[in-house]
């Protein structure tokens, strides 16, 4: 048997080393929350009574992230479902970063307007590696 043809057949396609990219960062975020809600990251939320928030959210995403790199299908189909939540709450932000002004500069915020394109881009691109490998039919 011919070792390169052995490697090629098993080599990731593009899509399966996105999913795994998603879902490490999923259950990055998912760690960073945590840490912000038991303020081993400084937060302002923390401060605010937040941290039970971020505690809970911060868990579930963790599970969800561990769920989808273990390939289970039950994380696979609450991902999605929160990726197609998530698509309207997202183009509400970057409405709401677009248009909304401070009141005090009249300047918008770019820094927020960017950042609310990059999770939408995210979360649209999470929805689509979910439904190419995931192993929802």
């Amino acid at each position: 048997m011919d070792v390169s043809t052995y490697a090629d057949r098993n080599k990731p396609t593009w899509t399966e080393a996105a999913y795994i990219v998603v879902s490490v960062i999923i259950v990055a975020q998912g760690l960073f929350m945590l840490l912000q809600a038991f303020n081993v990251i400084p937060s302002v939320f923390y401060a605010i009574g937040g941290g039970t928030f971020f505690g809970i959210f911060g868990s579930i995403q963790l599970l969800l992230g561990v769920g989808m790199l273990l390939h289970q299908t039950w994380a696979q189909f609450i991902m999605k479902w929160v990726c197609v939540l998530n698509i309207p709450g997202g183009l509400l932000g970057i409405v709401q970063m677009a248009f909304i002004h401070n009141p005090l500069t009249g300047a918008t915020n770019y820094v927020g307007l960017c950042v609310s394109v990059l999770q939408l881009c995210f979360t649209c691109f999470a929805l689509f590696v979910i439904n190419k490998e995931g192993d929802l039919d």
